[in-house]
């Protein structure tokens, strides 16, 4: 589930609905009751009563920010909070999340919640991505595009699709993107292209930009989920 859609709007960010979805599919017949403490607990238990994947892309919108009195990188919804606490202390499947902040709330869970530091793009690996989604260009230009978004994998695939889906395919029209105030270490080059897609999809469009986002406030009655 990714959460990056939830970065380019000014709305709270919260993952109510997403827990709400996540327990009527695992089978909870009272999935809009109960605190968001309760709901977090409850799809724990159910996700760990058997062997499940549940990966969680791009958590930031859901984390604080360094702001006084605040803990960075803790979550702030509550319901998450019990949920990626339950699945850290104990679960037979596998949880994957994704995030430029360190989640604080599991940072005490050292064997069972490891971090794993990943590293930009090359600039050569930046234009293979490029290529691969069929963006045209000289080399040049596309190794430029991958610096130019920081050599972040999701910022290059949101990237090279919009430039295939609306910019000819050519790389040399990447300045079309939005260019937001946005810090580029936590997400900024990500959101910049979200925010053009919402631009060219307009409303109807953006329900699906939040298809399945723990971060979204609504989820589309088509939503599917799939038992691994």
């Amino acid at each position: 589930m990714s959460v990056y859609s939830q970065g380019t709007s000014n709305k709270q960010a919260t993952a109510e609905v997403f827990i709400a979805e996540a327990l009527k599919w695992f089978g909870d017949p009272d999935h809009a009751e109960g605190s968001p403490f309760d709901k977090g607990q409850r799809l724990a238990d159910l996700v760990r009563g058997q062997r499940t994947l549940l990966v969680l892309d791009g958590l930031e919108p859901l984390q604080y920010q360094p702001e006084k009195g605040l803990t960075e990188g803790a979550l702030k919804d509550p319901g998450l909070k019990m949920l990626l606490e339950g699945l850290a202390a104990s679960n037979p499947g596998l949880c994957v999340v994704t995030s430029r902040e360190r989640v604080r709330d599991i940072a005490h869970f050292t064997k069972t919640a490891p971090v794993v530091d990943l590293e930009t793009l090359s600039g050569e690996a930046g234009e293979q991505i490029l290529r691969n989604l069929g963006v045209d260009g000289p080399e040049e230009e596309l190794r430029a595009a991958s610096r130019e978004f920081g050599g972040h994998g999701l910022a290059l695939n949101l990237l090279g699709n919009y430039l295939v889906d609306y910019c000819d395919k050519d790389v040399r029209r990447r300045g079309e993107v939005h260019i937001l105030d946005e810090d580029e270490e936590k997400g900024g080059h990500a959101r910049r292209v979200m925010r053009s897609y919402e631009d060219h999809l307009g409303g109807a469009g953006r329900t699906w930009l939040c298809y399945a986002s723990p971060a979204c406030s609504t989820v589309p009655p088509t939503a599917n989920w799939w038992r691994c």
